[in-house]
């Protein structure tokens, strides 16, 4: 944090004065409008050191201005964690946002810890465990473990932000974490958890694991992995119908551990037999009480196949190559016989490509997006299915990896006029958001005049003809179950 590379009008400045700038203009604007209390603390591997404790956000500004520290040695993650014990209220939303340009000095025992202090906070929670914690990470240009960083986010239910070496991109994410703290504050205040289509029915609920291991530990044997059996059922959709091809026979090596998990789902390493060189991830239920199965995973299969029809037309409508803008290919596994793991004949689970790089949330399904690393394909993509399904019906959550110059997606979730695609699904209210937020660029105006020549060559009244029928899908809804 000492290193003195951050521009601001033509100037440098250190990445501590920085980051001290940033968070004096977070708590001026402060996102709780002078309901929230602010703690700031400096970490190193040396120890803590606080510089404003459980204050308002004219007093932490305050200190802010007057504080001036030298930092020195590395970073000890473990020592977040500790101030994050010292803080955490079982009966209050704690917010946290860590900024940090080094990779841990103490990544295994940091992880084992983080998982620890996560397993009580969730049995001790007096609020939802998904709203009890919502950890923001932030990578200063120099990060050398942005995994690591994404994994301590996506665990403490929250979202990890990068930028590069000037003000305005540190800024940009400080923007973005109040954008998002205040969005979910809206919707807690509405009745309903910002992950509310996840929503525990009872505190103590089980995960099927509360340990993780570190991202990129793609090693497989039989001391790590476990050896399950079963058959696989991939979707395509050709514009009108899905087609099923099931293969009755496999066998995939799985991680004894996750490294990553959503509101719904635990991410592990897969690996098919006989196939050494195809590693996926494996997308298995998060809670033992079977609430991710058949029907779920059927919808969720077949809506990455509907995405990945309509961004092969987006594609071709846009003139772009195929392989710069498509989404993961995805398969259902079902499990023949029960093993260790207590899964069953009923279980199953997603397998899909393994995006191993920094993964990149470009957009929501409620209208958020991302204008740090910020991609025009996927917002054009967004309002390119809007339009494309007759206004019914869109594709949202852009999300994935960028890869051989293109972007590679992954987990979209489908909104529709009648609410048919899962819980995640936020109907016309959802679609109206996503519109409102976006800003057309030349590839909305380079689709939009093909659909308009389009509507005039068919001589259509109104609206072009859609490229997918949404009321056919909605006719046929008990497809998705």
């Amino acid at each position: 944090m000492a290193k003195k590379d951050l521009k601001l009008d033509g100037q440098s400045m250190r990445r501590i004065d920085g980051a001290f700038l940033m968070m004096k203009e977070f708590a001026q604007n402060d996102p709780g409008h002078g309901s929230d209390t602010y703690t700031a603390v400096l970490v190193s591997e040396m120890g803590c050191q606080t510089i404003c404790k459980q204050s308002p956000a004219a007093i932490l500004a305050d200190c802010l201005e007057s504080v001036d520290v030298e930092p020195k040695h590395g970073a000890s993650y473990r020592r977040v964690i500790d101030s994050l014990r010292t803080l955490s209220d079982v009966r209050e939303r704690t917010r946290v946002i860590f900024l940090s340009d080094a990779r841990p000095g103490d990544a295994g025992p940091y992880l084992k810890y983080y998982c620890e202090y996560l397993s009580w906070l969730g049995a001790n929670s007096q609020v939802l465990p998904l709203d009890t914690l919502q950890v923001y990470t932030i990578g200063m240009q120099g990060t050398s473990d942005f995994a690591i960083l994404q994994q301590m986010a996506h665990l403490g239910n929250g979202m990890h932000l990068p930028c590069q070496s000037s003000i305005a991109s540190l800024r940009t994410a400080f923007a973005t974490v109040s954008r998002t703290i205040t969005q979910r504050r809206k919707a807690v205040g509405s009745g309903q958890s910002f992950n509310d289509f996840a929503k525990p029915t009872r505190n103590n609920r089980k995960e099927r694991s509360q340990f993780y291991e570190l991202p990129g530990l793609i090693t497989f044997g039989h001391k790590n992995c476990k050896l399950l059996r079963g058959k696989s059922t991939e979707f395509v959709f050709d514009g009108s119908e899905f087609l099923e091809k099931v293969q009755e026979h496999v066998e995939v090596s799985v991680h004894n551990l996750p490294f990553d998990r959503g509101a719904m789902r635990q991410v592990y390493m897969m690996r098919a037999e006989g196939h050494d060189e195809l590693v996926g991830v494996c997308k298995m239920g998060r809670w033992t009480d079977e609430t991710y199965g058949i029907k779920e995973a059927r919808r969720d299969v077949k809506s990455l196949a509907l995405a990945s029809f309509l961004a092969l037309e987006f594609c071709t409508f846009c003139d772009l190559q195929p392989e710069k803008f498509r989404f993961v290919r995805s398969s259902i596994y079902q499990c023949h016989s029960e093993d260790s793991w207590g899964l069953t004949a009923d279980h199953v689970f997603v397998g899909e490509e393994h995006l191993n790089t920094r993964f990149i949330k470009f957009s929501s399904n409620d209208g958020f997006v991302n204008y740090i690393d910020h991609s025009l394909e996927a917002q054009a993509f967004v309002h390119f299915t809007y339009e494309a399904c007759g206004e019914e019906m869109m594709v949202s959550d852009i999300q994935g990896v960028r890869v051989d110059n293109g972007i590679l997606l992954t987990d979209p979730q489908i909104l529709s006029s009648w609410h048919g695609f899962g819980p995640g699904d936020l109907g016309a209210g959802g679609m109206s958001s996503c519109m409102e937020s976006h800003e057309c660029n030349y590839l909305c105006q380079r689709f939009t005049k093909k659909f308009k020549a389009q509507r005039q060559s068919e001589r259509m009244p109104g609206s072009w003809t859609t490229l997918v029928d949404p009321w056919s899908l909605a006719e046929g809804a008990e497809t998705y179950s």
